[in-house]
């Protein structure tokens, strides 16, 4: 699939804003006032004590298309409000040290993400996130051949004084495929999120 690119602003809060919110980073669309997608990304296990790395690709998909089914997972119910009538609250559980996001949001919409500690014990101010890279990517079926490109890719580095290090995170982010996600990688599905551990590439040999 191919992604437009955005237009990108950073709102970097703290967490005295809203509790365990580490940083907040926002896309807006031009034009009339839209709805607005507002994705919170839980951290939790590993990534939330370690460190690590997380890539997120957005994708906008024509309206009329944009459907959440009935039984989908949504972390964000009961946690998070939205900002205005008709906004939408996503959730998505992140614990892997290298993990890939994708995330679906109407044609025309603004869209929020936010990182947030998931457990109440964790002090959301000892987690430091750094958006590291703004780019695009490309994976290739080592079988078929065929080709799935994203030309929107955002690097964020997780930094909780676990040890892991800007490097590693720009290493990754350099080694990790992106396409075919569900095939490479082990994934969780939420509504509208795909959440993906990249320790492992099951396509490669």
């Amino acid at each position: 699939m191919t992604l437009s690119r955005p237009f990108l602003a950073i709102v970097v809060t703290g967490a005295a804003l809203t509790l365990g919110v580490v940083a907040t980073y926002a896309h807006f669309s031009p034009g009339k006032t839209p709805m607005n997608v507002d994705l919170t990304i839980f951290l939790a296990g590993s990534i939330a004590t370690k460190g690590g790395v997380v890539l997120i690709l957005p994708e906008e998909i024509p309206a009329d298309q944009f459907v959440l089914p009935d039984d989908a997972i949504n972390p964000a119910n009961g946690r998070v409000t939205p900002a205005e009538p008709g906004d939408l609250a996503l959730g998505a559980v992140v614990s892997a040290q290298k993990t890939v996001i994708t995330f679906q949001y109407p044609a025309g919409a603004h869209y929020t993400y936010r990182f947030r500690t998931d457990d109440p014990g964790l002090n959301a101010q000892n987690i430091l996130t750094d958006r590291i890279g703004v780019g695009s990517g490309t994976g290739v079926d080592p079988v078929t051949g065929e080709t799935e490109a994203y030309d929107l890719v955002l690097t964020h580095h997780i930094d909780t004084g676990g040890g892991w290090t800007i490097a590693q995170s720009r290493a990754a982010r350099a080694e990790l495929n992106m396409g075919f996600l569900s095939d490479r990688y082990d994934c969780v599905e939420y509504a509208a999120v795909q959440v993906c551990d990249a320790s492992q590439d099951h396509l490669e040999p």
